[in-house]
Formats: C-alpha cells, structure tokens, sequence
C-alpha cells in the first residue's frame, strides 16, 4: 500500500508534461533525494501495471510515458552501457580533464544514487590494483583521486583503466570503443601506425600487445595534444642507455610519425615513458633483442629445471628455445618495472593447466630472488601456454579446418581468435561449406566450423561467426581432451606411490579454524616447530593467496610457500570439520605443497599423485558421505600408522 508522500509523487509523474529532476521532486515533497531514488523504484511496477513507462535519463531527468518500453533486453543493453559510459566520464573529468567532481551533482546528472557511484569506484579502483598507486576516493561530498598525483601516475592509471573498456572482437573493434575518452583521430592515427608497423617488419605479434602498446600511445598522444608531458626522470645509468638504444630509436620514430600526423610535440619524458612499454610489449626493432648475460643465466637454469619436471628438451627447438629467453626477459622487464599485462586466458589456463600452472609458479618462485622480481599470476599463466605448446609440439603438429563461409573479414576474425588460444605450430586453413565438402580430409584432424556440415566425418566444433569466449572453452577443451589427450585406463586403486613418501599421520589433521589465514598460520606453526619449514614460511604462503588463488572445483585448496623457505619435504592435511569459502569455491581439505628445493626434480611425481587424488571417485565418494581424519588416512594407505 503507498504511503501518501509516494501517492503524491505518482501524481506528480502522471501529470507532468516535461522531464524533472530527482532535485525537484525532493523540494515539493520535502524529503531526501535518496528517499526519492527509492520511491520510483517502488512505483515503477505500479506505472508498468497502469501502462505506462518510467523512462530516467542521465542528465536530463525524469519522464512517464504511455505504452510500454520496446524490450526487456534493450533495457538491459542501454543499462549496461550506461554504467561504462558514466565511469568513463568520471576517468574523463578526474583524469583527463584534472576537473573536480562533485558527488551530488554526478549523481544528478546521470540519474543515479550515492551507493552506485560508489559501486563504480570500486570496480575502477580493481582495474587500478598493482598499478600507479592511484585511486578514486571520495571525499568531503567530492571524487577525488588519492596518491601521488602527477603525469606519470595518471599516464599509468589511464592504460591500467583502458584495460577495462576495451570492448570488442578484435584489436579495431577495441580500440574504437575508447572514442568516449579520447579523440577519434587520435585513436585512428595510432592504429594506422601500429598496425602498419607489424607489417613492416613482418613480427607475429600477440593481439593483447598490439592492443597495450596501442593504448599506451592513444593515452601520450591525448596528453600531448593537451599540452601535457611526462618528466624524464634520468633514473637510467648510461649502461642501460645504451642497452635500450634501439628501443629509444623506435619509440622517437612512433611519435615522430603521431607528430605529423596530429601536429602535436612530444618531451623526451614521454618518449623514456614510450620505451618502458615498448620493451614490456616485446616490441622492438628486429633482432636487437638483447638479453643481460647474468639474467640469461638465471633463464637458463629455469629451463633445465622445468626440462627435468616436464620430460622434455628445449634444445630439440634451438628456435623455441630462444623465443622462451626473449618471452623471460620481456616478463622479467615487465614484472621489475611493475607494469602490469592482464591475461586474458588466465581462468581458463588455471583451470586446463593446473598441475603445469604449479609446477611452473614453484620454478619461478625458485629464481624469483635473483631476478629480483615478484611474479604474478598473469604472468605465470602467459609462460605456463609456452611450455604447454612446446609439450604439445614433441607431438605431431595438428591440421584443423576453418569452415566460414560469412566472407574474408569474418574468417580473419576467427583464424586470429583461434591462435590465440591454439599452440602456434598448429596448422589451420580456411575454406568454405563447397569446398570442404570436395577435399580429401584424411589428413584433417578436427574442424571449427560457423554452420552444420553434413556428410563429412570429422570432429566438428560449431561455433558463432562472432566466435565468443564460451566458443573459445568450447574448442580449448575439445582440443586437450579429444585431440592431445588419448583416453586412459580406469584406475582399480589409487598408487600414490611418490606421495607417500613424504606424508606423516602428525600431519594429517582435522580443525576448525575459522579463516584461511588460520588455516595457513596453524599449519605453518606446526611445521615450524617440527623442523620442517623456516621462519616466515606462513607469511610466504599468504602472500602467494594474495596474488591469485589456489583453491579449485574440487573442494580442494593446494597452498604453497617459498621453497626456499622449506627445509624437508612434507605434504601436510588440514581436514575442515566445517566447509569454509576459500577465494573462489568453498572448500573442504586443504593439502599443503610444501617441497624443499633440493627435490624440486620430483615435485612433479607428487603433483602427478594429488591430481590423481584429488580428481579421484574415492576422494569424491568420501565428500559426499562423512569424511573424517581416518577416512583421509585410509585414503593415502597410511592407516596402518594408527592401526
């Protein structure tokens, strides 16, 4: 039943002739405009049910309208674009345009309450995580930005943000959805120049560089045009000057070219600026890259210990190889220099690679101290598809057939998507429905087709002639489990004969600990104090839960800590008496990968033997009856410790 402030104002709405604001009906009511937010969410099923529709709009105010509107789902299409539109404005006014923003009048402007313009900020302000140190705040009724404010940290903040509108099929589609922030022939001027680059010099370049390098330059040339620069902070010695020659050269061409294009001028800040990103992007002029000899050494010695975890031999690919040492040093810069590239693919990668995911973050965690870096989850995963495609090609190279018959644009479009997510070495063509239908297909090992093919018999993966990202799963999955993955025998029982090697009953425990970072603590302590693990070990595993999580679907979280840190391997259990949220998934037992560095040759056989437990019908069965301490004893064959 309405109360007689909301009847009063569904009068006002069904007489009015013009839009109003929130402001006003405020005033003639004389309550809060959060109490007016709130009443024409009330009565707008009311309006619906009468016929009529609420239409708000941002900067303008409200209406009521006869007839209902044209669909449910363009509600929701013009919602969503909403919500960008008006955060971009914000990065628009705070960022580009140094304007101060005041929280009520943004609010009225665009039609929307205090709570969702703080819902905005905090979505940006993730986009903003392991950046410049800049954030959005508000304070004193005002959006402010908080940390060290200057050319640079904007700069960063803006490319870090750019991340998160990037919208679209491919790398024109992306970079022409920034037009709400930046000048559109800015944003033309820089695609021309990128992509006229890469053809140039004839580099297969990865999509996400291409659109990173670009972003970076759309954001200098916006600054210029605006009389904006970045200082040259001179914090190189001449050594690394000269080390990063070709990288200057390059970057001074790139904006000479933007500079008679745009008429604008560029400072040797921005160009010192220019090159950070350009070496992170593995962009540069051919064959000058360089590796410094005693970080080759330590990239070395990553290798060999991954050749030994994953039974193969980089030097079978003398090419690979060395494409392995550039991808490490291209990390290694990135990752020194804190600049930040997302990966995409990251879920996916954890969720096909996970036992290869670990191996290789505990490798990296390895020489992390001497390269000096601190690793990140991104890049864990972009190395993590390099190994895995060098794993696949001591296979056969594999033949897959594009059926497309949408044209050349649509084709390109998905050729470009799919090796993006397929290993490189892999062979794909094109053809159309007629022509597929009069080859010999033998030597054909699957087919991604955009429509239903009939009389061929291949495997076929359908997919839209806009490939989407489910389509992408689709192909990934079907890719590792039907192509490089033969079926494998039921197992009668479970082995574990590495693991349990290096289990103990005094750590196979049972507890209720109410957080994660109990969990973690109690069990490090224990472990400590057996001689197992060194001082600070518990503080090396929650940081590592602070950079991506560890948990997965099965219940199951799999933590692990410096190795360094660790003096005697030991794989420890804390069996939950209550499921507790971990980060992702809830989580039931939590198994410790605690593998001290002098075994790190066989940290994969003890992987190689939890996977089987974990993805087990006999861990599953116990989950879905009571488990217990004894039942995970019984589970791991070491029951006879307590018969």
């Amino acid at each position: 039943m309405l109360s007689a402030k909301q009847k009063e104002l569904l009068n006002i709405l069904l007489r009015q002739q013009q839009k109003s604001t929130v402001e006003q009906y405020a005033r003639q009511l004389n309550v809060s405009k959060r109490t007016v937010y709130s009443y024409l969410d009330l009565l707008e099923p009311e309006l619906n049910q009468r016929g009529y529709t609420l239409l708000r709009s941002p900067g303008q105010g409200v209406e009521v309208i006869k007839g209902k509107a044209i669909n449910e789902e363009m509600d929701e299409e013009t919602d969503l674009f909403s919500i960008e539109s008006r955060r971009m404005e914000l990065v628009y006014r705070i960022l580009l345009k140094q304007n101060k923003v005041s929280l009520d009048a943004f609010g009225d402007e665009f039609f929307i309450s205090e709570s969702s313009i703080r819902k905005d900020i905090l979505a940006m302000n993730q986009l903003l995580e392991n950046s410049s140190g800049l954030r959005f705040n508000i304070s004193h009724k005002e959006i402010t930005l908080s940390g060290e404010v200057n050319e640079r940290s904007v700069c960063e903040a803006l490319i870090q943000l750019n991340e998160g509108f990037l919208i679209g099929n491919d790398f024109h589609e992306k970079l022409a959805h920034l037009s709400a922030l930046y000048d559109m022939q800015i944003i033309q001027a820089v695609i021309a120049l990128v992509t006229d680059y890469i053809q140039d010099v004839k580099i297969n370049l990865a999509e996400h560089y291409m659109t990173n390098i670009s972003s970076v330059l759309i954001v200098l040339a916006s600054f210029a045009s605006a009389g904006r620069h970045i200082q040259d902070e001179d914090n190189l010695l001449d050594y690394d000057r000269i080390r990063f020659l070709p990288n200057q050269i390059l970057a001074k061409q790139f904006l000479s070219t933007l500079t008679e294009q745009l008429n604008v001028e560029f400072s040797e800040g921005d160009a010192q600026f220019l090159v950070e990103y350009l070496v992170a992007d593995r962009i540069q002029i051919h064959n000058f890259e360089k590796i410094m000899e005693a970080d080759r050494v330590i990239f070395e010695k990553i290798l060999q210990k991954m050749e030994m975890l994953i039974y193969v031999q980089f030097s079978d690919n003398e090419e690979y190889r060395n494409n392995l040492l550039l991808h490490l040093n291209a990390m290694t810069f990135r990752l020194r220099k804190g600049l930040k590239l997302k990966n995409e693919l990251l879920k996916q990668i954890k969720r096909e690679f996970e036992m290869l995911f670990n191996l290789t973050w505990v490798v990296l965690e390895s020489e992390a101290d001497a390269l000096h870096i601190h690793i990140s989850e991104d890049e864990v995963g972009f190395l993590v598809i390099h190994f895995q495609n060098f794993i696949d090609l001591q296979q056969r190279t594999k033949r897959i057939l594009l059926i497309c018959p949408q044209g050349i644009a649509t084709s390109e479009l998905i050729l470009n998507r799919l090796r993006m997510v397929l290993p490189a070495f892999n062979a794909i063509e094109t053809a159309s429905t007629s022509k597929a239908l009069r080859c010999n297909l033998d030597s054909i090992d699957f087919i991604v087709s955009t429509v239903d093919v009939e009389d061929i018999h291949k495997p076929v993966v359908r997919v839209s002639p806009v490939i989407t990202d489910e389509d992408l799963r689709n192909i990934m999955s079907f890719y590792q489990q039907q192509i490089l993955q033969p079926p494998k025998s039921e197992r009668s029982e479970l082995k574990l004969s590495t693991l349990k090697r290096y289990l103990h009953p005094d750590f196979i425990i049972e507890g209720e600990a109410e957080s994660k970072e109990e969990i973690i603590m109690n069990m490090a302590e224990l472990l400590k104090q057996a001689g197992y693990v060194k001082e600070g070990y518990a503080q090396s595993m929650l940081s590592r839960e602070t950079v991506g999580s560890t948990d997965n679907i099965y219940q199951i979280a799999l933590p692990h800590g410096d190795i360094k840190l660790v003096n005697k391997t030991i794989i420890s259990f804390y069996l939950l008496k209550t499921a507790k949220k971990w980060k992702n998934h809830t989580v039931k037992l939590v198994i410790f990968f605690n593998i001290a560095e002098n075994d790190l040759t066989i940290s994969k056989k003890i992987l190689d033997d939890l996977y089987c437990l974990i993805k087990s019908r006999e861990l599953a069965e116990a989950f879905r009856q009571k488990i217990d301490q004894r039942t995970i004893q019984v589970l791991l064959g070491i029951g006879e410790y307590y018969d």
